[in-house]
Order: C-alpha cells, then sequence, then structure tokens
C-alpha cells in the first residue's frame, strides 16, 4: 500500500494533475505536507472527504455523450512505476500501441482470461504489474476484478477465496 511519500513522488515525478482515491484513503495525500504543484483536483470515490470532489457526484452531474480524444499509438497511456528496491521508484512509459498490443496477447495467450471470469491479481494498484494484469489484462476483458486492500495475511486471503463462487 502506497504511502504519503510515495504518493507525493508519483504525483511531482508524473506531474500529475488530479488524485483520484477511496475516501478512506484520501487522508494519505491530504497530509502530505510537500508541494505539489501540478496536482489541481482531489476525486474521492465512494464518500464524500471535506476540500474533495465527489466522483459520484461529478458522475451523475455528467453529459452522458463522451467524446474521445485523438491519440496515436506513439503517445503515452500509461505511466507506471517499478518498486524502487534500488532507490526512488522509476517512471516507465506505456504507450497506446503498447496497451492496445497487450491487450490483444496477454489476457488470452497469456494469462486465459474470459468475460465470465473473476480474477484476483494480488499486485497493489501504483504498481507497474498492476496495470498489466488486473487493470489492461482483467477490465479489458470484460472480466471482473478483484479487489481488496489490506495487508498480506494467509488466513484472510483464504477466507476472501472460500467464499467466492467457484
Amino acid at each position: 500500500m502506497l504511502r504519503s511519500k510515495d504518493i507525493s513522488y508519483r504525483i511531482n515525478h508524473g506531474g500529475a494533475r488530479a488524485a483520484i482515491s477511496y475516501f478512506d484513503y484520501c487522508p494519505q495525500i491530504d497530509n502530505i505536507e510537500e508541494d505539489m504543484p501540478t496536482l489541481q483536483f482531489k476525486l474521492s470515490v465512494a464518500g464524500d472527504v471535506q476540500g474533495w470532489l465527489s466522483m459520484e457526484k461529478l458522475m451523475e452531474e455528467s453529459d452522458t455523450a463522451f467524446e474521445t480524444v485523438a491519440t496515436t499509438s506513439d503517445d503515452t497511456a500509461f505511466l507506471t512505476y517499478t518498486s524502487g528496491t534500488t532507490g526512488n521508484p522509476k517512471g516507465v512509459v506505456h504507450t497506446h500501441g503498447w496497451a492496445y498490443a497487450h491487450l490483444r496477447i496477454a489476457p488470452t495467450r497469456w494469462l486465459n482470461i474470459h468475460e465470465e471470469d473473476m480474477v484476483w491479481a494480488t499486485a497493489g494498484p501504483g504498481w507497474q504489474k498492476w496495470v498489466w494484469s488486473p487493470f489492461l489484462s482483467v477490465l479489458g476483458k470484460g472480466a471482473t476484478g478483484l479487489c481488496f486492500f489490506g495487508r498480506f495475511h494467509p488466513e484472510k486471503q483464504l477466507q476472501l477465496l472460500q467464499g467466492l463462487p467457484c
């Protein structure tokens, strides 16, 4: 799980203009003391947080029509981060072309994901591996992604797995 210092590093390094957070984790961002000059918007999900925009309210007030933005295969799609085992995490740029190729190959030929599947990839959001498997491969194939926010405890993970439909 990312802490305030991890989040501020990514916001400043990546020049992020917005932060989207589950409401329980908004304090991780609010407690950041260092300046984040590019951060313009903070959006909370699944609960109202003072000083944050509500994702649900924004969606309710939004037009249902969506206009896409013209991109090329060489434009940046994602900026993910390595684990940082030898220093600060390294930002890794993935282009739209990479994402398209990944979605066409990995879910089917590597992970064997189908639309009716429920998939639990234990990589945490914020790490490069999370973009590859739970985000692109699972959601891109229309499957259901299972997320668990918490430290690794084998008993808890087994309890969650036992309660899932087979």
